[in-house]
């Protein structure tokens, strides 16, 4: 058994080839994994399939990952564990933790400590 196995993932990015790479890296750990390009898209889909946990960029077209975080914690549906994945080092780290992010990471970042971050946040 992969240290994921049955764990279902929404990876929010609008960079395609990033996606891509943390849905093969998480699938590689047994992780059932659906992609999102930005915040409305998202929010859609994680109100119609459920997940364990999501893993967002910060800044994206159409909506920062603050603005998702906010609508996962709304109470609109269960509160979500979160790793979030920057390239900004102004992010509000105290914030972020209060919205739910688990961890933070930096872009760029190793595959193994996001399966990791990962991991941790959904045990």
């Amino acid at each position: 058994m992969t240290q994921l196995s049955g764990k279902r993932i929404l990876i929010v990015d609008d960079e395609e080839d990033l996606r891509e790479l943390m849905r093969l890296g998480l699938e590689d750990e047994g992780a059932s994994v659906i992609e999102a390009g930005g915040v409305d898209e998202a929010w859609t889909l994680v109100q119609a399939n459920p997940v364990d946990i999501v893993v967002s960029d910060m800044r994206m077209p159409g909506g920062n990952g603050d603005v998702l975080l906010e609508r996962l914690q709304s109470g609109v549906i269960q509160p979500l564990p979160v790793v979030v994945v920057t390239g900004f080092s102004d992010v509000d780290s105290d914030r972020l933790k209060k919205l739910g992010a688990r961890k933070i990471l930096s872009k760029p970042f190793d595959l193994g400590r996001l399966v990791e971050a990962v991991r941790e946040s959904t045990a």
